[in-house]
């Protein structure tokens, strides 16, 4: 979404946006969601990684990046645990690898 939203639509019908939310910057990712807990986590462009509650997408949580590095790639779930990327495409040493859970 380069309009800075992220939007839940009616799966159904596809026709109507039920809800959205505004993450202050464009989004070049597709989110990771886990139905466990009804969560949805993604990044976005200017180094917010947010947590948000699938049903509303209200806001659970918010992390910022180290100097808010981008975050272009989708975030991946494995055995419970949140795994991120975030840096700046053609400056080395400038990626890091974020690890959110028990």
């Amino acid at each position: 979404c380069y309009n800075n939203y992220l939007y839940r639509v009616d799966a159904a019908a596809f026709d109507s946006i039920e809800y959205y939310a505004d993450l202050s910057s464009p989004v070049y990712s597709s989110p990771a969601i886990t139905s466990a807990t009804n969560t949805l986590f993604v990044g976005s462009y200017n180094g917010g990684f947010y947590v948000l509650n699938t049903s509303d997408l209200s806001q659970l949580r918010y992390f910022s990046t180290i100097t808010g590095a981008r975050i272009q790639s989708s975030p991946a779930i494995i055995n419970g645990r949140v795994y991120i990327v975030a840096g700046t495409t053609g400056t080395p040493g400038s990626r890091y690898l974020y690890c959110f859970g028990d």
